[in-house]
């Protein structure tokens, strides 16, 4: 196979004409300060978010380090003048070099804004380089195709935009490119050698724009029965865990899971009776704690609902007491598995509620809050 890579001449000559003064345009794809002076010393005005077009102004000093912008400079190396936007139904697959047979290294989805450093000609086909590693050419609309219409530094998701006639890409309905509409089919017999660049299952979309490492907050209702009593408990208690992705299969996801709930509020009864028929008054029963490390299998629905499968092992002290009674404080080991529904949205902050059964004779319902690192 011959490669031939080459830099990209910056092509972005598209500009925004504001007062009548030419503007160049350049994509930050990192979060960057915005200083006084081109100096890391210099002080910080604000910040830049990431995926961001900043219009520059002329700079007579021409600092080589530095880009001057109308409210401050910006470091220039995690800028770039030539960029694209992924012009796809579902997701497209980031590669270690430009071969569909490289591996596989990442995902970018359907209209992210990405920086692009080189091109490479390779008997698949046009590949180009970004900060993250190759993509194939032929989902990528590049920054020459359309027009920015309006001068102010905005995020590109709030832009408007106009794509040009020459673009394979349908113009956009509505003026936000958020919300373009592209039909964008894919004819598998043209492009057979590159068609494992498309996941073109958008069932998947949601698992591989997840993070690895996760954190979820979440309170839990308890009932705990076959408690020595002819009643039943509901002891709830808030949850804490920590997980981590280990494995991002094409349909399925595992995570590694560990957690604890402990005791937000014991049940109390005022009268309960015994199985030998005596009666407790006073009675209370307290979830005290519960440590948990399960396997957990995630499982994309729909673009952003997952389902999730838990097995594993855990151990539990219940706290059991009533007039003239106190239950034994030991700690309990047993099997813990379950099922619930996850919903990511797309700053990684997701919904969950679960269905766990801790013993035998402990099941709870969990829901909360979740972050994806």
């Amino acid at each position: 196979m011959t490669t031939k890579i080459k830099l990209i001449a910056p092509l972005i000559a598209v500009s925004v004409i504001v007062s009548s003064v030419l503007h160049a345009e350049v994509l930050v794809y990192e979060n960057l300060h915005l200083r006084k002076k081109p100096s890391i010393k210099s002080p910080i005005l604000g910040k830049i978010k990431k995926d961001s077009i900043v219009f520059l102004n002329a700079d007579k000093n021409q600092n080589r380090d530095w880009l001057k912008t109308s409210k401050g400079y910006i470091y220039k190396k995690y800028t770039s003048k030539l960029y694209g936007v992924v012009a796809v139904n579902s997701i497209l697959n980031i590669r270690e070099k430009p071969s569909i047979k490289s591996k596989i290294i990442g995902q970018y989805s359907d209209n992210k804004l990405l920086p692009i450093f080189k091109e490479a000609v390779t008997d698949n086909g046009k590949w180009y380089q970004t900060d993250k590693g190759w993509i194939y050419s032929k989902y990528i609309i590049l920054s020459n195709s359309f027009k920015i219409l309006d001068g102010k530094e905005k995020n590109l998701k709030t832009t408007v935009v106009k794509v040009d006639k020459t673009s394979k890409v349908a113009k956009p309905k509505k003026k936000s490119v958020a919300k373009v509409n592209r039909k964008h089919e894919i004819n598998h017999k043209a492009v057979s050698t590159v068609k494992t660049d498309v996941a073109v299952n958008k069932k998947h979309k949601q698992a591989k724009k997840s993070a690895n490492i996760y954190v979820d907050v979440g309170y839990s209702i308890a009932t705990y029965s076959k408690n020595g009593t002819k009643s039943d408990f509901h002891p709830k208690d808030y949850k804490l865990d920590i997980g981590y992705i280990f494995a991002d299969l094409d349909y399925i996801a595992f995570a590694a899971e560990t957690g604890l709930l402990f005791n937000a509020q014991s049940d109390k009864k005022s009268e309960v009776t015994l199985l030998d028929g005596t009666t407790l008054n006073n009675a209370k029963v307290t979830l005290d704690k519960l440590y948990y490390l399960e396997l957990k299998a995630i499982i994309p629905l729909f673009d952003q609902l997952n389902a999730n499968v838990y097995a594993g092992g855990n151990q539990v002290k219940m706290l059991t007491s009533g007039d003239g009674y106190k239950g034994s404080n030991d700690w309990d080991y047993g099997f813990a598995y379950g099922a619930g529904l996850e919903y990511v949205f797309k700053n990684n902050i997701s919904l969950h509620t679960d269905y766990m059964i801790y013993f035998t004779n402990i099941k709870a319902i969990d829901f909360g809050l979740g972050y994806r690192f």
